[in-house]
């Protein structure tokens, strides 16, 4: 919508973007500059109207309470031109921060809340400047050059701008500097406009709208402009994304009817990973599935907590700002200002505390040693309306995670009004004579958050044996049997679970034969073979030989498995496809496959896995089309019977699942070669292997003595 008017009507005699009815609003396609200023005299009269009318509209909304963080900064031409202001959050406290006699317009806010930049025409061709977020007489200007610089977005550790610029003759995303020094171009596509760059929160993605398809669409690229796609791939016209926490916004017309383009734009949302889940978020009709009038919600911009999306819209008459919930509840005009516009919002970045603060309930934490787990409690204080997450882990001190409970890691993850969050350490209760013991318990990379104070504490371990005890628990069939849940499934049994496997070990003397239907062999062997396993631990060991060539590490698989885990199949389901596309997130993926074309990138993944892809052309015209996603291409490899189900892709999970499991720890690299020589050698008798682990005296010593 920006770039339309301003870069496409005014200096190309194009329009850019197809967002006509602001085209009309502002500007016909021979519009110029020169020609708003010669009339700037003729209009005082007209102006001085206007700013009367503002001041009986803009009216102070009642209990208004000034706020420090969350303001909107937008666009305005209620005192002629367009000029930047910025209320606060419900509407109040109107300020006027730009006043000259040309257009500024698209701000955009720093990441510290502190400084604006903007465009304006005041030099007579579209710049970029910047200013204090108190509109301070000092504006700089970063660029200058002939053509049109546009679209301003400051990446999230504020030390650049990603912009458009018509420099190159067609339109494409650049970043610069925030001084403005080294501006590159990253689109570098000949094709169409490439317009509108959005940061994504950790600065790693830029989302932008380009026609190079013929229509608009929201694209995605890695921040260098490497690995290019299509993320909204539709007829319609799709624009103006704005990248909240784990979602892309953005103004659609695909709601218009069909011989009536662009009459009717809407707020939707997609994923930002692969364009998936794409929902509509405004409507004005009562009922969202019911068809709409000609109106415009564009423009949209996230909250930095996700919480909120501010949009411009004329539901009213002529365009105003609005703000609704992340889910498009609770409309709330913010503006209302008779004969003129107000366009553009952008929602200054909230402190991260703003979203409250994450920590631990208690200082320090004790546990008896024979209680079996430890459940450590995370509390959200302070603002609890967004989305936050925070990483936690639980490592070694005097007390080991290898036997004396159970090293883990994950993320807790808090929907918007969740106040607190567990996470389960399993404590083993050996067989030892020891002093009390300590473990380490760590929060961090909080996101939507701030960390609390207490976000490392110490857990005590306290002992139960007074003598040593002469048998090993692991003797023990609940003891062993429980185990396995806690090494292999990262779980407690359910009782049922527990009974079944207790009466197969019972029908052998506790499984002390040599009977392969119910030693403790064969029952060892199950866990890794079951389903639960397959689908989860065995699952995430592919992704790594699949994509990267490599087996995972202890400490990316026990985190890896803890985001797997569910309770049900339909919460399973949704964290493997979570754990795809933050798979593609990582930064080895990443560095290995973004700047790739999408036939390199089919090519390098099927070399990578050693498999060869039957359909390997039509993936390529699918990605490049925008059909599929590079995360359905990789979890379709992962998953595949060719890959899966290779005995050499098996056999490596296998032998690696068995020092994680049972010695919680890297292989040496000899003995995981002598394992895997043993099993690939005696390919249908597992037994020789699980024997060596489950009775070495390095498993047992994990319990009493061996």
């Amino acid at each position: 919508m920006k770039s339309a008017t301003h870069s496409g009507a005014r200096h190309r005699g194009r329009t850019m973007l197809a967002l006509v009815v602001f085209v009309t609003l502002l500007a016909s396609p021979g519009y110029s500059l020169p020609a708003r200023q010669a009339d700037a005299a003729a209009k005082t009269q007209a102006v001085s109207a206007r700013r009367q009318s503002a001041a009986q509209d803009d009216v102070q909304p009642a209990n208004h309470t000034p706020v420090q963080r969350g303001r909107i900064a937008f666009a305005s031409d209620r005192d002629g031109d367009f000029e930047i202001y910025v209320i606060d959050p419900d509407g109040g406290n109107l300020m006027r921060l730009t006043d000259n006699e040309a257009d500024d317009i698209s701000p955009t806010w720093s990441p510290d809340g502190e400084r604006l930049a903007f465009v304006s025409y005041r030099d007579g061709n579209a710049e970029i400047y910047a200013t204090d977020a108190d509109g301070g007489a000092q504006q700089t200007r970063l660029t200058d050059n002939p053509a049109a610089d546009l679209d301003p977005a400051w990446s999230p550790d504020g030390a650049r701008l990603a912009f458009t610029s018509g420099r190159d003759n067609t339109d494409e995303i650049y970043v610069m500097g925030a001084d403005g020094s080294n501006p590159t171009n990253l689109t570098n596509n000949r094709e169409g406009d490439d317009v509108q760059p959005a940061w994504s929160p950790d600065g790693a993605m830029l989302a932008f709208a380009s026609n190079r398809d013929e229509n608009y669409e929201i694209y995605a690229m890695a921040a260098d402009g490497g690995n290019q796609r299509n993320l909204s791939n539709n007829t319609a016209t799709d624009a103006n994304p704005a990248w909240s926490p784990m979602r892309i916004t953005f103004q659609s017309d695909r709601d218009s009817p069909p011989n009536m383009p662009e009459t009717n734009f809407e707020i939707y949302a997609l994923n930002g990973a692969d364009g998936g889940n794409q929902t509509r978020l405004t409507a004005i009709a009562d009922d969202p599935a019911t068809p709409l009038d000609e109106s415009f919600d564009v423009q949209p911009a996230r909250s930095s907590d996700g919480a909120r999306i501010a949009f411009a819209s004329t539901r009213d008459g002529d365009f105003e700002i609005y703000a609704v919930g992340a889910d498009g509840s609770a409309p709330t005009k913010l503006t209302d200002n008779d004969e003129a516009n107000d366009i553009e919002p952008a929602v200054q970045p909230l402190e991260t505390a703003a979203g409250g603060s994450l920590q631990f309930s208690a200082a320090t934490l004790s546990v008896d040693e024979g209680a079996g787990s430890l459940t450590v409690t995370v509390t959200r204080t302070g603002v609890t309306t967004g989305l936050a997450q925070v990483d936690f882990a639980a490592e070694s001190g005097t007390a080991s995670g290898r036997s004396d409970f159970l090293a883990t890691a994950g993320t807790l993850s808090f929907v918007a009004g969740e106040t607190s969050q567990t996470f389960t350490v399993f404590i083993t209760d050996d067989a030892f004579v020891e002093l009390d013991e300590t473990f380490t318990l760590t929060l961090g990379s909080a996101t939507g958050a701030a960390l609390g104070s207490v976000n490392t504490i110490t857990a005590t371990i306290r002992d139960n044996d007074t003598v040593q005890a002469a048998a090993n628990p692991i003797d023990n069939s609940e003891f062993f049997v429980r185990q396995h849940y806690r090494d292999f499934l990262n779980r407690d049994p359910e009782p049922a679970g527990l009974a079944a496997w207790l009466a197969v070990l019972n029908r052998c003397n506790g499984g002390f034969t040599e009977n392969p239907d119910c030693d403790r062999i064969s029952v060892s062997a199950s866990f890794f073979l079951s389903p639960e396993f397959r689908g989860e631990g065995y699952f995430s060991i592919r992704f790594y030989l699949a994509a990267l060539g490599r087996l995972p590490t202890y400490a990316e698989f026990i985190r890896d498995l803890a985001s797997l885990n569910g309770m049900t199949a339909a919460e399973v389901a949704t964290n493997r496809t979570n754990f795809t596309r933050a798979f593609l997130a990582r930064e080895e993926f990443r560095t290995r496959y973004d700047r790739l074309t999408n036939a390199d990138f089919v090519d390098t993944l099927a070399r990578t896995a050693g498999v060869t892809l039957a359909n390997r052309d039509q993936l390529v015209i699918d990605l490049d089309a925008g059909r599929t996603t590079r995360v359905q291409v990789l979890r379709d490899v992962v998953d595949s019977t060719q890959f899966a189900g290779r005995r050499d892709v098996f056999n490596m999970a296998f032998v690696l699942s068995q020092y994680f499991g049972y010695l919680r720890r890297d292989p040496e690299p000899e003995g995981f070669a002598a394992w895997l020589r043993v099993l690939n050698e005696n390919p249908n008798n597992f037994r020789i292997m699980v024997n060596g682990f489950v009775n070495s005296v390095e498993y047992r010593m994990r319990f009493g003595r061996p």
